[in-house]
């Protein structure tokens, strides 16, 4: 009998086979991958689909090209504009990776008169081959021009949320992460990051 939390593993494995998320291998019929590393495929590059998402409610992963067991997973550039806004209008891309969640997908952020005005994926990137989650493709773009975003440290003081200087808050952070490393330890301290983030 199965653990609740090896039954949800189960479970959500079995759902990524079924859309065809996770390949199976073409040796011995283990999920790529579970048994590879599926990110390191080797195969040929299928042509590149360039896919504009127009309802990621009704269908969260857009379309699905079927591929051979054993291939490398079709590239499909998924894109996300302002509306109004077309390819030719941007004028210029650069390169990023999403960090609205774990995966990390290579993005190109478009760019208009200084602002950001869209994302989409990188078809040559060996995780996600073009494709953007649902957060990404429509979350980045309201997520970095949001007037409620922080542009400055902000600092507890009494209870309130006060804003401070950069040195000042990480003075504050190099003081408290040395305290308790001074009481308790190296296992004092936690942290949850991904290794997209360097890049930005």
């Amino acid at each position: 009998m199965l653990s609740p939390a090896a039954e949800s593993f189960q479970s959500a494995w079995l759902a990524a086979v079924t859309l065809g998320r996770c390949p199976r291998a073409a040796t011995d019929g283990e999920p790529a991958c579970l048994s590879r590393g599926w990110r390191g495929s080797q195969g040929p590059t299928p042509p590149t689909e360039r896919h504009t998402v127009t309802d990621r409610i009704a269908d969260i992963w857009g379309a699905r090209p079927p591929h051979a067991r054993g291939t490398v997973w079709p590239a499909r550039v998924d894109l996300h504009l302002d509306v109004g806004l077309a390819e030719a209008d941007v004028d210029r891309w650069v390169q990023s990776a999403c960090v609205l969640c774990s995966n990390g997908c290579a993005c190109d952020i478009a760019v208009k008169v200084g602002k950001m005005v869209g994302v989409r994926g990188r078809a040559g990137d060996v995780v996600n081959h073009g494709r953007l989650g649902p957060k990404g493709l429509y979350g980045s773009t309201p997520w970095a021009t949001s007037p409620a975003r922080l542009t400055r440290p902000l600092v507890r003081e009494g209870g309130r949320l006060l804003e401070t200087p950069w040195q000042t808050a990480m003075g504050r952070i190099v003081a408290k992460s040395t305290d308790v490393l001074d009481r308790k330890g190296p296992l004092g301290l936690g942290f949850y990051t991904t290794g997209q983030l360097f890049i930005e």
